[in-house]
């Protein structure tokens, strides 16, 4: 378990896998921070709580670089050279990057892990700035980064914004846009995202892959990396589940175009 704390709050990262279901293999893993507390050390503390405590201390930029150095840390001690790291960002942290990248670079260092490994999820959702999120995809890539556009809704994106930002990755939200579109519209407006992300040379995820329905919607679309709790939840061991999420990859393949 990482050493890491903040406000008397330990860190630990756990991941979720994002797989290609056309060929049958996990290509990333999404990191995600939880906390347990050394007086209590059973109960996890929710990333919601540990980022409302950061925002009241004004102290974003620090627990999001603790963060990212734990899911640094733990990724690499899991042997997982053939797979891609993302994980989220804050503006905050985001906003001191951009004017010294130095903590960064250490975190490379420190890591082991070759930049081309990390993929930077920038929100749309936390990004009002959208001068800020080209700005800072061109930094991250300069530095040999890779970076994602992340909850991104499939009926509230255009073009434009995709060939501004040059994002190497676009991770889709389909978390409620079933519930306001039929199957048919989804599989049309992904497949309109797919062409126009094909054309800058990005890539697209759906990343809120909860039901068989939401699968069907990307793989009909053209969509083959998929994220989800129906394949597998967060866990601190990269490989936990993994039996059972290829025998879910491998049910979903009869949906592929």
């Amino acid at each position: 378990m990482s050493s890491l704390e903040y406000q008397g709050i330990r860190l630990r990262s756990s991941f979720q896998p994002i797989i290609n279901v056309r060929h049958q293999r996990v290509v990333g893993y999404e990191a995600f921070i939880r906390g347990t507390s050394r007086q209590h050390q059973y109960n996890t503390t929710s990333p919601t709580i540990l980022f409302n405590l950061a925002a009241r201390l004004d102290q974003l930029a620090t627990l999001d670089q603790l963060c990212r150095l734990s899911h640094c840390e733990s990724f690499s001690t899991q042997d997982a050279t053939d797979n891609w790291l993302f994980f989220k960002q804050t503006a905050d942290l985001v906003k001191q990057d951009i004017l010294h990248s130095y903590a960064l670079e250490q975190l490379l260092k420190q890591s082991l892990l070759p930049p081309y490994q990390l993929i930077i999820e920038l929100s749309k959702k936390t990004f009002g700035d959208e001068m800020l999120l080209v700005e800072a995809a061109s930094i991250y890539k300069n530095m040999g980064l890779l970076v994602a556009i992340d909850d991104v809704e499939i009926n509230n994106v255009s073009a434009y914004q995709i060939e501004r930002i040059k994002p190497d990755i676009i991770k889709l939200n389909l978390h409620n846009h079933h519930e306001t579109a039929g199957q048919h519209d989804a599989s049309h407006l992904f497949t309109d995202l797919v062409s126009i992300s094909s054309e800058v040379g990005s890539l697209c995820i759906v990343s809120t892959v909860e039901t068989e329905k939401q699968a069907v919607i990307a793989l009909s679309s053209g969509i083959d990396l998929l994220q989800g709790n129906l394949l597998s939840t967060p866990s601190p061991s990269l490989y936990a589940g993994s039996s059972g999420l290829h025998q879910q990859a491998q049910q979903l393949q009869h949906y592929l175009l």
